[in-house]
């Protein structure tokens, strides 16, 4: 759950904050990650393309804070995990604008694997109300609670209070958007369900 993993190639051109980045510029940086970049298949070519285009629409958004959803007892079924993952973003939601509201929480999520096959969603979040902030705690008590109600675990019992990082929420910290965004789509090189776009709303707005 460490967000600063393999993430060294991004880094560099995150000075400029994220307005100036451009697909050019992840592009660049993602190339560094391979020895020789002629050598990916078509596969992966269109893998990267894709990645590159998820670390774009992520770099557009001011998001406010990172989480990691996991579960108390291991899940492997991915579908099962989409499901979870769009029920607490629906319930989110609700509580924070009414149920009857279309407003949804702007938000940006990842499905990561485990080398064992257990499956766990990383997230990140925007402040629902620029202009009666919630605030972090305020917030970081909504997710968990929601969870909760979702997936029967609580956060604060399967994150490592030992490790600072390994804490499943944290603000998103000036100029750290790309090292975020390049952990969240690692695994796109390998898995094509790795961004599931049901758990995704870059909008503000419920679609249909």
């Amino acid at each position: 759950m460490n967000p600063n993993h393999n993430t060294q190639s991004l880094q560099g051109n995150s000075h400029n904050g994220n307005k100036a980045i451009t697909l050019n510029d992840i592009r660049s940086a993602l190339m560094n990650e391979f020895h020789c970049n002629t050598s990916l298949t078509d596969r992966e070519q269109f893998r990267q393309r894709q990645r590159e285009q998820h670390i774009y629409d992520i770099t557009q958004q001011e998001f406010d804070w990172f989480i990691t959803l996991t579960f108390r007892y291991k899940k492997n079924d991915h579908d099962e995990v989409v499901s979870l993952g769009k029920k607490f973003f629906d319930r989110l939601s609700s509580e924070i604008y009414g149920k009857r509201s279309k407003n949804r929480i702007i938000h940006y999520s990842a499905i990561e694997r485990h080398d064992d096959g257990s499956l766990h969603i990383h997230a990140l979040l925007k402040e629902p109300k620029p202009h009666a902030p919630i605030g972090m705690y305020g917030i970081r008590d909504l997710v968990k609670r929601n969870w909760f109600k979702v997936a029967s675990t609580n956060l604060d019992m399967t994150s490592s209070r030992s490790n600072p990082e390994d804490s499943w929420f944290e603000p998103v910290r000036e100029g750290n958007i790309l090292r975020l965004a390049g952990y969240m789509t690692k695994d796109c090189y390998r898995h094509d369900d790795t961004i599931i776009y049901d758990l995704c709303c870059l909008t503000g707005r419920k679609v249909g």
